[in-house]
């Protein structure tokens, strides 16, 4: 990030199960604009490395899921790119009671994410939930069954 002078990173990561082993991975893209994002949140959490000062009146939004979905989208629109390391550097343990697993929970919260807090007009935020739904569902299918 230094060489590079990037203020946000994220990596690529493994796919484990609930006992660590590997399972499948995903790769990141290289670079991504807010367009890009909006259409599919491809940013693992646990593989953010970022500039303290980006984070700056950034917060996550109170839901149960989608909240660092809604602060990768806050902060995009100031630093205009993230860029992505092609390196995996986490593991990501998938979990079938998780919060992630929850199909409904995540249909909601992605909808009150672009219509109430990032103040979409009703029907473009239903588009970009459905289309968030579709790329999920392309993203889990390459991931899981390769």
């Amino acid at each position: 990030m230094k060489k590079n002078n990037l203020s946000f990173s994220h990596t690529s990561y493994n796919v484990i199960d609930s006992n660590g082993k590997k399972i499948s991975c995903f790769n990141v893209k290289k670079k991504m604009n807010y367009h890009m994002l909006l259409e599919s949140c491809d940013v693992g959490l646990s593989s953010v490395m970022c500039k303290k000062i980006i984070l700056k009146n950034k917060f996550f939004l109170s839901t149960t899921t989608k909240e660092d979905y809604f602060l990768w989208l806050n902060i995009i629109k100031k630093i205009n790119f993230i860029y992505g390391i092609q390196k995996k550097l986490a593991s990501w343990r998938k979990l079938e009671n998780s919060l992630s697993s929850s199909v409904i929970r995540k249909i909601v919260d992605a909808f009150k994410m672009y219509y109430i807090i990032s103040k979409k007009h009703y029907f473009l935020s239903l588009f970009y939930t459905t289309r968030l739904s579709f790329r999920a569902l392309i993203k889990k299918f390459t991931i899981y069954y390769k």
